[in-house]
């Protein structure tokens, strides 16, 4: 029997899906959702159920927005996993990439491959909600000279033919994935290593960056709002007092979205 319900994007065996898999094992329920959004909806729906979001890439960057979705979506993070990330371009057919008009796949996924299409001026882009939508779309279409962006798995599982391997920008590309949940997760730190992330307004990083005690910021985003969101390095013991004790002395301008262990690489399965 499963014990999580997990909310991913994207179709089954997406990134997303894959990586929920890693963190989680594969005896879970995961349930698919059409964008971000639905996934933040469904977590706040119940205490026990889990979602996870992309935050950031080594060849694209951020995933635009999500840094703010997850700073306003009044859930907590409690986890995150680093993905190591394979493109390959794939269609119903063995063809040529001179053959190929129109190319679907996630808007990163198409970011993180610019550099092998150079050559390729000519082919039409479109952007899909996932690359496993892509991959799927592909694979059902009833249009001619089509291809996608994907992962092995979701193109073997689509029975697609790849055309091209390892298209991506870089051989070392990694995604980071948060894992959230509208109950904040409970903190054992006898085995494992923590982290920390914060929400902040302008005075109160102001504040934070004169404290002392405090753990170093090692990201930091501005936010559309004007508020910040920054994620510490690693924590040592009487930092994760001082953390909590910053939010209780600030707490009309700063929340703590959660204290987590820091990600480990997962494999791609």
């Amino acid at each position: 029997m499963s014990k999580y319900v997990v909310y991913f994007l994207g179709e089954q065996f997406s990134f997303h899906h894959l990586a929920a898999r890693s963190y989680f094992g594969a005896d879970q329920t995961y349930i698919s959702c059409p964008s971000f959004n639905a996934i933040i909806e469904a977590c706040n729906a119940q205490d026990t159920h889990f979602g996870i979001i992309a935050v950031e890439n080594t060849l694209a960057g951020d995933v635009p927005g999500n840094f703010e979705t997850i700073s306003n979506s009044g859930l907590f993070i409690c986890g995150e996993i680093i993905l190591p990330i394979q493109l390959h371009l794939a269609a119903k057919q063995q063809l040529v990439i001179e053959e190929i008009k129109t190319i679907y796949s996630h808007t990163m996924a198409i970011r993180e491959t610019t550099a092998f299409f150079e050559a390729y001026p000519e082919i039409e882009f479109i952007a899909t909600p996932s690359t496993s939508g892509a991959v799927k779309l592909v694979a059902t279409s009833l249009k001619q000279n089509i291809a996608a962006i994907g992962n092995k798995t979701t193109i073997n599982h689509y029975d697609l033919q790849i055309i091209a391997e390892n298209i991506d920008n870089h051989a070392s590309n990694f995604t980071r994935f948060l894992i959230l949940s509208k109950k904040k997760s409970e903190i054992d730190t006898t085995f494992l290593t923590f982290k920390a992330s914060l929400h902040l307004q302008p005075s109160a990083l102001e504040i934070y960056k004169v404290s002392a005690g405090l753990p170093e910021i090692a990201l930091l985003r501005h936010l559309e709002t004007g508020n910040v969101y920054i994620e510490t390095g690693e924590l040592l013991p009487q930092q994760l007092i001082n953390i909590a004790e910053f939010e209780q002395q600030n707490p009309a301008i700063s929340s703590i979205l959660g204290i987590y262990p820091l990600g480990k690489t997962a494999n791609l399965v």
